[in-house]
């Protein structure tokens, strides 16, 4: 149960991370295509810096296997930090900044 808590909080602090970097980047105007492209990298970047930092610090990877390499906890907070650029986008802080629209996407 004490892993499966250190998981989620160490996901929940990278994630506030990412949503953090997020709006730093996006400021409070509405953003256009390439703000919003940044801060969606930044995001991603900080979620998976962070994530991947405490997810090695708590041994993460010896969950899987005592023979798994400590990279596999850097691969799971690389997954954690496209899930943050792509999918989340700053959610977690989003009620909290004065401009959360999003751009509308152009695609066609």
């Amino acid at each position: 149960m004490a892993k499966v808590l250190l998981i989620g909080f160490a996901i929940l602090v990278s994630l506030f991370a990412g949503a953090w970097a997020y709006w730093k980047i996006r400021g409070e105007s509405l953003a256009g295509p390439w703000l919003e492209t940044r801060a969606r990298i930044v995001a991603g970047l900080t979620t998976a810096a962070v994530c991947g930092a405490l997810f090695a610090a708590l041994g993460v990877h010896k969950y899987f296997g005592n023979e798994t390499p400590w990279t596999f906890s850097l691969f799971l907070g690389v997954c954690g930090g496209i899930c943050e650029g792509v999918l989340y986008r700053g959610r977690l802080l989003e009620r909290h900044h004065p401009n959360a629209e999003r751009p509308p996407t152009n695609d066609q």
